[in-house]
């Protein structure tokens, strides 16, 4: 019996490796931070806009009391920041670990599409060969009846 390499240890395409993660770079991690990113800075500013301006008694408390609103919607995305940064850390770590698995189901379905083929061909022979028989005996006996087109003229 041959040992095997643990799937981690085996040898990678460093082409299709380099194309994977330059994928993944973009189309993952790029936008999920801009997202991150745009929100915070969308929080930031509201936060400022609600610290200025405004010198009244009536002013300073409405300022406060914004304040006060814009604290809790934050509260309230902290969930969804902690969710996305959690999905971003586990979809880096199943990118990272996903190539040689989907490389050795890729292999399992090669073999088990050429076994389906040799075994559709020893299937598939005899029917043929018996179909193939029987045409020409039809041709054969067509040709000496006379019935069989130009043969029979």
């Amino acid at each position: 019996m041959e040992s095997q390499l643990p799937v981690e240890d085996l040898p990678r395409n460093r082409r299709t490796e380099a194309i994977h993660k330059h994928e993944t770079f973009w189309q993952i991690y790029l936008p999920m931070v801009l997202g991150l990113v745009i929100a915070t800075g969308v929080c930031a500013l509201s936060a400022f806009a609600a610290s200025g301006g405004g010198s009244s008694v009536s002013g300073l408390w409405a300022n406060i009391s914004l304040m006060f609103l814009i604290v809790q919607i934050m509260i309230v995305l902290i969930p969804p920041f902690i969710i996305f940064g959690t999905l971003i850390y586990l979809i880096q770590f199943i990118l990272r670990r996903s190539p040689p698995y989907f490389k050795m189901a890729q292999d399992f379905m090669a073999q088990v599409s050429a076994q389906t083929k040799t075994i559709a061909n020893f299937i598939a022979e005899p029917m043929l060969a018996v179909k193939a028989a029987t045409n020409a005996l039809e041709q054969i006996l067509k040709m000496q009846t006379g019935r069989g087109g130009e043969h029979g003229k």
